[in-house]
């Protein structure tokens, strides 16, 4: 996925005194490097072919924060486009009745990005084990697997 989004993001390098370093970590949080390409632009994908590439590969399609006023698919498109995501997820100060209306299952987390924000929010799924399959499982309320709850 990382290849796809990398073909189409818009050229150029990252200014660390304007916009700081993007720094690569590992699991246990050693620093193995800085990725000097500007990430902070968009990419030329739809939301369409983002999501049908995130499917290909497995992945889950969160529409993410969409309660923030900026920077949100709400803000930026005015809606939500129907049938399209495997889950909502909103921010800590997000009211779930708001989206109740959506189709879609509401996921919270904590939308860091200062490390003291991480944790604000969450969501508790009852799984069998902690792996992706199991969390789409839950999203769909499969095999007894669910979401159990929020912060």
């Amino acid at each position: 996925m990382q290849g796809k989004v990398y073909q189409r993001l818009q050229a150029g390098e990252n200014d660390p005194k304007r916009f700081g370093y993007q720094v690569i970590v590992d699991e246990d949080e050693n620093v193995l490097g800085i990725n000097r390409r500007m990430l902070l632009g968009a990419t030329d994908m739809d939301v369409a072919t983002t999501v049908d590439y995130i499917h290909r590969y497995a992945g889950l399609a969160v529409a993410c924060h969409v309660d923030r006023p900026a920077f949100s698919m709400t803000s930026q498109l005015g809606f939500i486009p129907p049938d399209l995501f495997d889950a909502l997820e909103l921010s800590p100060f997000g009211k779930e009745e708001d989206f109740a209306g959506s189709g879609y299952p509401i996921i919270r987390s904590s939308d860091a990005h200062q490390s003291a924000d991480i944790g604000k929010g969450y969501t508790v799924f009852e799984l069998a084990a902690p792996t992706l399959q199991e969390i789409k499982m839950a999203l769909r309320g499969e095999g007894g697997r669910r979401i159990a709850g929020y912060n």
